[in-house]
């Protein structure tokens, strides 16, 4: 009788890699950090819409926490800005660059220390 072997797992066959690597995705967010992420891929955002549109006040503080976990996020300052009939004295823009995310460098493994 002949058998069949089942299909590989992972939507792979026997020569691919399997598609799911997690070695590659970014570090999971969740909460304030979450939104403000899912704000900033839909484009750059100001200081000041994160606080009167989103209601996230102390957004720096949640760009500088997705900066550190290895998002790519640039701030643009501007000066005196007229935003719905108010004037700034200067407002911050944040902007998700691409790619959005980097993995974080490894040591060289082959480098020694004298």
């Amino acid at each position: 009788m002949n058998k069949k072997k089942a299909a590989p797992q992972n939507g792979t066959t026997e020569f691919e890699h399997p598609k799911n690597n997690t070695l590659c995705a970014g570090p999971t967010v969740t909460g304030q950090l979450a939104q403000v992420l899912t704000i900033l891929r839909q484009g750059p955002t100001s200081s000041v819409e994160f606080i009167l549109e989103h209601n996230i006040l102390r957004a720096q503080a949640r760009i500088l926490e997705l900066r550190q976990k290895g998002f790519n996020i640039t701030t643009h300052i501007q000066a005196h800005v007229l935003y719905r009939g108010h004037r700034y004295k200067s407002m911050a823009t944040y902007v998700l660059g691409l790619p959005e995310w980097s993995a974080p460098s490894q040591p060289d493994s082959n480098t020694t220390t004298s």
